[in-house]
């Protein structure tokens, strides 16, 4: 009978586990090193990075910096713009938000995304590429804005809305009301491309003082405001028209438009069109293009605006008049939808 060597087995199941912590532990070292080699490149990279990267200049009185990096030249240099972009943006937002708080204790969201939106579209000008640098595949920009030539030319963008203002209002107060509405809400719209600059001017120069530019701004809104509580319009049209002419009245009264007779209007409403009726396989469907005139008393054409309204229904023509009816009055919901019909939302 033989005899197992439990000695030499005992040995074999031993060396087993010895032999797989020695294979972990040289895993385990040929992983770490690859973590520390790449921990060692990035302090080295960053090590080797040129000071002015590291620890960028401040703004000073003459000049604003900005550090850009990227995975080109140009990409660096974009960068850099946009950090100097965002510095004024941060001050203009609070600027901004102070403002709006001050004089309405409220804060319009529309309001503050045109100015986000016009304030991100604004070019930089008068920037000096200073220095350069690249470091593995990566490269390096710092660049400086002349506060001076870029407060300048901000001033002449202004300086240029400012005059077509004083264009538009040459003389208004001697016009038909309607022809004052529409010269005061052409300046509201000059007004709001030229806030962002004001703001712009006022993040590179805290010191200037602009503010009498947007106190004019908002007396063109109260006056436009009043214009469009005291404007009286007379409606017109044929009879065809006239469940429409009284949705139309319904929408101008809803939004704080006065609507009366001939004889004491200021403006008139006319509407023409057609109205055509299908009857297609059980379906009664109506198409309705009509335009809105809107003139002065005297008969001088302010406004033209053109309407197409579809409505169908298996029922009758009146339910299908009465669907496409309501689409317009979803267009005229609010006083944006009224001076579009009115003609006063266009861009000149």
């Amino acid at each position: 009978m033989i005899r197992p060597n439990f000695d030499r087995l005992t040995r074999y199941f031993v060396a087993v586990p010895l032999t797989l912590t020695l294979i972990t532990g040289l895993t385990a070292c040929l992983a770490n090193p690859s973590k520390n080699a790449s921990s060692q490149n990035q302090t080295t990279q960053h090590a080797t990075l040129p000071e002015w990267v590291k620890s960028p200049p401040g703004d000073d009185t003459d000049n604003m910096y900005g550090i850009g990096e990227g995975y080109s030249l140009d990409g660096a240099k974009q960068s850099a713009l946009k950090d100097i972009a965002g510095k004024l943006a941060t001050h203009i937002k609070s600027e901004t938000e102070n403002r709006t708080y001050l004089q309405n204790n409220h804060l319009d969201s529309t309001y503050k995304q045109r100015i986000k939106t016009q304030v991100k579209e604004t070019k930089l000008t008068s920037y000096e590429v200073l220095k350069t640098a690249q470091q593995a595949g990566q490269y390096y920009v710092i660049i400086s804005m002349s506060r001076a030539a870029f407060i300048k030319d901000k001033q002449n963008q202004l300086s240029q809305i400012t005059s077509k203002i004083e264009t538009v209002l040459e003389n208004v107060e001697a016009k038909n009301k309607l022809i004052q509405l529409v010269r005061y809400n052409r300046s509201i719209q000059l007004s709001n491309q030229a806030r962002p600059l004001i703001y712009l001017i006022n993040a590179a120069d805290p010191q200037a003082n602009l503010q009498h530019y947007l106190d004019g701004y908002r007396q063109y809104e109260q006056k436009e405001k009043h214009l469009s509580e005291n404007t009286r319009f007379f409606l017109t049209s044929n009879s065809e028209f006239t469940p429409l002419t009284t949705q139309i009245k319904k929408m101008l009264q809803t939004n704080g438009f006065q609507v009366t007779n001939r004889t004491s209007a200021d403006s008139i409403l006319e509407i023409q069109g057609t109205i055509a009726e299908q009857d297609i396989f059980s379906t009664k469907s109506v198409n309705i293009n009509f335009n809105v005139l809107t003139k002065t008393k005297s008969g001088q054409l302010i406004g033209n605006e053109a309407y197409q309204l579809y409505g169908s229904s298996v029922s009758n023509f009146e339910t299908s008049r009465q669907l496409a009816f309501g689409k317009l009055v979803k267009k005229l919901s609010n006083k944006h939808g009224i001076y579009q019909m009115l003609g006063l939302n266009k861009k000149k």
